[in-house]
């Protein structure tokens, strides 16, 4: 209880410690309207990345490109599923797609597919990257905003985040 009672606290005004009670009947009142007057979340979180084997995953698929020793990762509409973690927290099956591959860059994100959580990765050629976490809370629920939370709480707290998928990983951050 004390757990979610923190991490509700960005959403309610429940002290830590408060008797379980209290904390009860204040998520009850929070939640009865929920998401009236609760605002939506954009974090960004500077990080290094190292790409794994599991990127290719974006390749493209052209019969030009299997021609190629190495797969080349191109703007598509393809989308693939990944678990986001982070020391014991997880959202899985983020469909990621890669949106730009240019000049050494790469510009992954889940926009328009796992509302209300949207997640961008940006990676630049030198190793550095950004994070973006976006939680739109008026297209959500609690329990979504719990999970969201618990997910930021723990990259945070542990400085790391992995992105896996079904062939690996495909993005091991650690947050500068």
């Amino acid at each position: 209880m004390v757990h979610m009672t923190r991490l509700l606290n960005s959403y309610l005004d429940v002290p830590l410690g408060s008797p379980i009670n209290e904390a009860i009947k204040s998520t009850a009142m929070a939640t009865v309207n929920w998401p009236k007057g609760k605002q939506s979340t954009r974090l960004s979180l500077k990080a290094s990345a190292k790409l794994g084997e599991g990127l290719y995953l974006f390749a493209a698929e052209d019969e030009e490109d299997e021609a190629t020793e190495e797969p080349v990762l191109k703007p598509s509409r393809k989308v693939v599923p990944l678990d986001v973690s982070s020391y014991g927290a997880s959202f899985e099956g983020a469909l990621l797609r890669l949106v730009d591959a240019s000049g050494g860059c790469l510009l992954f994100s889940t926009e328009h597919r796992n509302y209300p959580f949207i997640l961008r990765l940006s990676t630049e050629d030198d190793g550095g990257s950004t994070l973006d976490l976006w939680f739109d809370v008026d297209k959500s629920n609690v329990p979504q905003a719990l999970r969201f939370w618990a997910l930021v709480e723990a990259i945070k707290s542990s400085g790391s985040v992995s992105l896996a998928g079904p062939s690996g990983e495909v993005a091991a951050l650690s947050l500068n």
